[in-house]
């Protein structure tokens, strides 16, 4: 068996909006019933953004948080992952959006983005990173905001999604044993079109003004193509 990768977690911490959304208010958007969409989530509440809250303060608040439960302060942090599947936007990365919230200066800042997979993927790098001595004190960060990209036509993906953050402090191994001691990663890209947001980078820019040439199904109702 192989040596795992020393890690500790040093603390957690969350931030989640203040609004409530209750699965019969998010349904009657939907056009469901709220028992068909309770029994086809299992989800009965939901937090969504309102008022002033972003998916950027929302997670430099849980970042703090975390970093003062790891009873460490900002300037001992020498590697922040935004690890985020609904990013804050293509450039800027948003790692260094939330550095800059925060007001850590000189810190490695990067995204590690593998949708929902990237807080797992940003666990392991840590793990990578504390092992060869490239880091120390690794801030890791997930805030997601779906709320406002949210189609209601969709019922299958807007009854699931909320909006909320979370931060992890981790730092080197106290105890033998202690760390990642596996990690695989499996993909068949065969179902990518499946969930898509075609705006935002090179493929659907800003400025497009051509159809974005879909190979979903004729079903799609994202755009007018």
């Amino acid at each position: 068996m192989n040596q795992p990768l020393g890690l500790h977690v040093r603390s957690t911490a969350q931030a989640l909006p203040a609004r409530v959304v209750p699965t019969a208010e998010a349904a009657a958007l939907c056009g469901v019933a709220p028992e068909v969409a309770v029994k086809r989530t299992g989800v009965h509440e939901r937090r969504w953004l309102s008022g002033d809250e972003t998916a950027l303060t929302l997670g430099a608040q849980a970042a703090r948080e975390a970093v003062a439960a790891a009873g460490l302060d900002l300037a001992q942090i020498d590697t922040l992952l935004n690890a985020s599947g609904s990013q804050l936007q293509p450039i800027p990365d948003g790692a260094a959006l939330l550095a800059r919230e925060l007001g850590l200066r000189g810190a490695a800042t990067y995204s590690l983005h593998g949708t929902c997979l990237s807080f797992l993927l940003a666990l392991n790098h840590a793990a990578l990173l504390i092992g060869a001595g490239q880091a120390r004190h690794v801030l890791i960060i997930s805030s997601e905001a779906g709320s406002p990209g949210l189609n209601v036509r969709q019922p299958e993906s807007a009854l699931l999604i909320g909006d909320g953050a979370a931060a992890v402090v981790v730092g080197p191994a106290e105890r033998e044993g202690q760390g990642v001691h596996a990690m695989r990663v499996a993909t068949y890209p065969e179902g990518a079109d499946h969930t898509r947001i075609r705006g935002g980078g090179s493929l659907l820019t800003p400025v497009t003004r051509t159809p974005c040439r879909t190979t979903l199904p004729s079903t799609c109702t994202a755009c007018r193509c």
